[in-house]
């Protein structure tokens, strides 16, 4: 992730594999720890060892699912 790429879980993917972690949502003002939440991205790998986050529409690479500000569900791990 951006800054982080906690709690993985990987799976095989075809010939390669495909990894699910917590990362965070970074707001466009940047990085503030008041602002930032917790979120669910991926990442693809050939060989497990070099990874790629998955391309994604916004500023948050690899992006999966983010949870709604505000509600109960606003940070996802």
């Amino acid at each position: 992730g951006q800054y982080i790429a906690s709690d993985p879980a990987v799976l095989p993917d075809g010939d390669g594999y495909r990894m699910f972690s917590t990362c965070f949502v970074v707001p466009p003002a940047g990085f503030d720890p008041a602002t930032v939440r917790a979120a669910i991205c991926q990442a693809t790998s050939d060989d497990g060892l070099t990874w790629e986050e998955a391309p994604v529409a916004g500023d948050t690479r690899g992006l999966a699912l983010a949870g709604r500000e505000g509600e109960w569900d606003e940070d996802l791990e």
